[in-house]
């Protein structure tokens, strides 16, 4: 699916103790509370914000693709992350999974880290991407030495595919291994 075709603006999805819906101008702080944090962003390719204006600003972002969800915690209704619908990586040419494809990325602040939300998080953007949105392959890569994204990414369903380079947002190449979860193999396991 191309990315301008992907619309989350009317979506609210719950879980169990999650809720993913549109960000909204007021998360601004929310978001720089977790994404100021030394290691948050850079784990993710992203270097943390140095400031709460730097952070309304990607929440426009946000707003103006309508493509990534704020994470939220039901309890308390605070923003605690955020999962993103982004283009699959030239990696992943090549491989048979077709061009319905999409990646998935996603970022946990640093005090929900080790508690469930991120698996939680991508279980339920995949139910989105499969059920919703009709595609045939969902992607998602971590960095290297990211041991805990990787036994999430797979506790979450996706298979390993390859390992590969990853281009930061300030151009630093890093060492990164690369997943997928196709619609048969979604299939499979929602129905088992």
């Amino acid at each position: 699916m191309k990315l301008e075709d992907i619309d989350i603006r009317n979506t609210k999805i719950e879980t169990e103790r999650l809720i993913l819906r549109p960000f909204e101008e007021k998360d601004a702080d929310d978001l720089y509370e977790y994404a100021k944090v030394p290691g948050v962003g850079e784990s993710a390719g992203w270097k943390h914000h140095e400031s709460r204006e730097e952070s309304l600003a990607v929440v426009r972002s946000f707003i103006a693709r309508h493509r990534t969800f704020a994470i939220c915690e039901k309890e308390s209704g605070k923003v605690i992350g955020s999962v993103s619908y982004e283009t699959s990586s030239d990696v992943y040419n090549g491989c048979g999974l077709g061009e319905n494809r999409n990646d998935v990325g996603y970022v946990i602040g640093k005090d929900y880290w080790g508690k469930g939300y991120a698996a939680e998080t991508l279980r339920a953007a995949l139910g989105f991407a499969f059920r919703v949105l009709g595609l045939d392959a969902v992607t998602c890569g971590h960095l290297a030495g990211n041991s805990a994204s990787r036994r999430i990414i797979e506790e979450s369903g996706f298979n390993f595919l390859r390992g590969g380079t990853y281009v930061t947002q300030q151009g630093e190449e890093h060492e990164a291994y690369y997943y997928v979860v196709t619609k048969d193999d979604y299939d499979a396991e929602f129905k088992s």
